[in-house]
């Protein structure tokens, strides 16, 4: 089997068999899918061909002429060489295809895809793997969404063999059972979060689906109960023609070498990818420019490189505010906001590589869809930090800064975010608006000991941090005399009953870096608080999420895979978890799922 860096070039160079003649079987639209990759090529009569690859580094378009006899065909793409094929047709349908290489692969023949409105995503071709399964079949006792991750091992080009988490969304009954997929592309699109609305008309959730399109690495997404109106709400996605025109961009992109101690000198310039606003997704790496390597010395005098790539942008949305997004992975990139002129060729000068990606995530949206509340952050990976462990040696860690949000939810446009730098980091986080839209509630505090709290969405909108506390997150300082170890106690991701007169929450408690926790049932007025369940100091709950009748909880139970869970459990996501219901009368537990890879429920009529 080829790896799939080859596989990808030989799709690409393999999808453009199309036919001058009528009579020719390789015009029309085909499709292959396979390792991570969906290519989509559409072969014409007059003799040109367009493919589409989606590929774990995003997605590429690419147009230009073929050739076609003899059961050969050769590709000339627009401003590359030229590409040649082995193709049999096996029937009416499908394509066996040989590359230069030797590699085969197939691909099927597909339906024309449909013209869609602006501003909506196409429901065949576009969307094709990106089709929540709605609407849902009524059943007793309603659906639950849930997410279920699993951990891919891809060889990715520039990158080496990367172990990638796929979290993606499923379905299954009340009880547990009919368990299906809800959602979960075939490629290495990850989906996640999903949240229903009070009226259970929209659902809203998290994607990196076609990232190259969005200013963001991960977005909000929603789909309406009856699954029209698949869009993405964040981003800044540019949907039709741009009113200014376009224009096109040239800058320069400056990589540090990710650890150059090691002897990683210089960057492969097909791991880095560039999009622009404007650009229709495409996917664009550095040129053909001469790289600049730029040797430095750090405070311990060990040389470093910088890798100089001047890249190149044929078509950028003209205006005064326009996103170009450069990356190596989902924390690895730049997002830098720029001035293009139309009709003309706009240097920007430098980019540097590691400035920090966005992501918009934890989504939540009331009854009347005039916001989305949710989470934004500002991601980025700090290169060769000293080893915590205190045994030497340097790595790479991801970290960032997080705020809560509110999106317009027509436009996409950000409202309002309370950033925690501007509020002596005192971090909101985990929204949930509530049934009648007036009221969200949050985790609010800092990082460990967060608080329960409530706030007017109105104080949300205009910026005023105007928080009511129901349960006080603390620290409880060790006893000298009987233990060394403090106690911190914080609470976290709650959920409204379907009346609003009930918020459920987490607990956790954090003693030397072990979390355990269960969850608690509270009135919104902040009376009659309650422990409900009892899960012991090796289990952490959380995500709770109230039945459509307002009778059960469903929620995760996460553990560690090694012993007790620790906070690096959590990061490198060396955990079991599982998802649990309550009967809120009867306090009896049922466990729904046990692969150890299952969280997140939204449990929907």
């Amino acid at each position: 089997m080829c790896r799939p860096g080859l596989l990808v070039s030989a799709v690409l160079m393999l999808t453009a068999a199309i036919a001058v003649a009528q009579q020719n079987p390789l015009v029309g639209n085909w499709l292959f899918q396979g390792q991570g990759f969906e290519i989509r090529f559409e072969v014409r009569a007059d003799g040109t061909f367009q493919r589409s690859v989606k590929s774990p580094m995003g997605q590429q378009e690419s147009a230009g002429a073929y050739q076609y006899g003899n059961g050969m065909l050769i590709l000339q793409p627009q401003n590359l060489p030229p590409e040649q094929f082995m193709v049999q047709p096996q029937g009416a349908d499908q394509l066996l295809i040989r590359d230069a290489m030797g590699n085969m692969f197939t691909m099927a023949r597909q339906a024309p895809v449909p013209a869609t409105a602006p501003g909506e995503a196409a429901p065949g071709g576009a969307t094709a793997g990106f089709k929540p399964a709605l609407p849902l079949p009524r059943t007793a006792g309603g659906h639950i969404i849930y997410t279920k991750t699993s951990v891919r091992r891809l060889q990715l080009p520039g990158l080496g063999l990367q172990e990638i988490p796929l979290p993606q969304l499923f379905v299954m009954g009340a009880d547990g059972g009919n368990k299906a997929t809800f959602l979960a592309p075939p490629d290495l699109t990850t989906v996640k979060e999903a949240r229903w609305s009070p009226d259970y008309k929209r659902l809203v959730f998290c994607s990196d689906w076609q990232l190259a399109l969005s200013a963001c690495q991960q977005d909000i997404f929603t789909v309406n109960a009856d699954g029209t109106g698949l869009r993405r709400v964040s981003g800044n996605e540019l949907r039709g023609p741009a009113p200014a025109g376009y224009g096109a961009v040239t800058g320069v992109i400056r990589v540090p070498s990710p650890n150059p101690a090691e002897g990683e000198l210089g960057v492969d310039r097909s791991s880095v990818n560039i999009s622009a606003q404007g650009g229709d997704g495409a996917i664009h790496h550095p040129g053909d420019a001469k790289d600049i390597d730029v040797l430095y010395k750090d405070t311990k005098d060990k040389a470093w490189t910088e890798t100089q790539m001047r890249f190149f942008l044929p078509k950028v949305a003209a205006g005064n505010q326009v996103w170009i997004k450069v990356w190596r992975s989902r924390y690895d990139g730049s997002l830098t906001m720029v001035q293009v002129k139309p009709n003309t060729v706009n240097d920007i000068g430098e980019i540097e590589i590691n400035q920090g990606t966005f992501h918009a995530f934890r989504p939540s949206i009331g009854p009347d869809p005039q916001y989305v509340v949710g989470m934004g952050s500002i991601a980025g990976k700090a290169r060769n930090v000293a080893n915590p462990s205190g045994l030497g040696g340097r790595h790479d860690e991801i970290g960032g800064t997080d705020s809560m949000t509110v999106l317009d939810f027509a436009t996409g446009t950000l409202l309002s975010s309370l950033d925690p730098l501007k509020m002596n980091m005192h971090v909101p986080k985990d929204p949930a608006v509530s049934p009648n839209g007036q009221l969200v509630a949050c985790a609010w505090g800092q990082p460990t000991t967060e608080s329960l709290a409530l706030i007017p969405l109105a104080d949300l909108v205009a910026m005023r941090p105007n928080f009511r506390v129901l349960l006080q997150g603390q620290m409880v300082l060790p006893d000298a005399v009987t233990t060394f170890q403090g106690t911190n106690i914080s609470f976290g991701s709650p959920c409204w009953s379907p009346d609003g007169s009930m918020l459920c929450c987490s607990r956790s408690q954090l003693v030397s870096y072990v979390l355990s926790g269960d969850l608690v049932l509270i009135g919104s007025d902040g009376s009659n608080a309650r422990q409900l369940t009892n899960l012991g100091p090796n289990a952490l709950a959380g995500q709770p999420c109230f039945s459509p009748d307002g009778k059960k909880i469903a929620f995760t139970v996460v553990t560690g895979k090694a012993g007790p869970l620790k906070i690096e459990d959590l990061i490198l996501l060396n955990i079991t978890a599982n998802i649990y219901t309550i009967d809120l009368q009867t306090g009896e537990l049922t466990q729904l799922t046990n692969d150890g890879a299952s969280a997140e429920p939204a449990w929907g009529p």
